[in-house]
């Protein structure tokens, strides 16, 4: 299960059913993230990079692709997206790992961009990423 610790021993026994050693360690589990890029026309994806915030001007637009990092590989393709900007679903792109966000000339603010995902077949596999734009003059 993802993000959960665990356990796990060996012991070694002889031919008398004795214990000749036996050893016990931790494996911490990981827990899934999500990252997000910026895209560009010209250059693509700036994996190089990831981000949890930009600034961007009035008239600008953004491009930004998700990717979730510590998912088990069967578990990957049954992901569901819901993209979020400022707290209200963004219908049209949903199950996509791409936004374009874009915005108004001479606009300014914050803006907050959620991402959530969610496994069709496992309810308990799900998860949200976050990151915030901040838009100037």
């Amino acid at each position: 299960v993802e993000g959960t610790d665990y356990t796990v021993g060996v012991r070694i026994h002889d031919n008398l059913n004795r214990i000749v050693t036996q050893k016990i360690i931790s494996i911490a589990g990981i827990r899934p993230t999500i990252e997000f890029y910026l895209t560009d026309p010209l250059y693509g994806i700036r994996n190089s990079l990831s981000t949890r915030s930009n600034l961007i001007k009035g008239g600008d637009s953004l491009s930004i692709l998700a990717e979730p990092f510590n998912i088990p590989d069967p578990e990957f393709i049954n992901l569901e997206y819901t993209w979020m900007v400022n707290n209200k679903i963004v219908g049209e792109i949903s199950n996509q790992r791409d936004l374009l966000f874009r915005t108004e000339e001479g606009s300014i603010g914050t803006h907050s961009i959620n991402l959530f995902y969610s496994n069709k077949t496992n309810i308990l596999s799900r998860g949200r990423g976050e990151m915030l734009i901040y838009v100037q003059k």
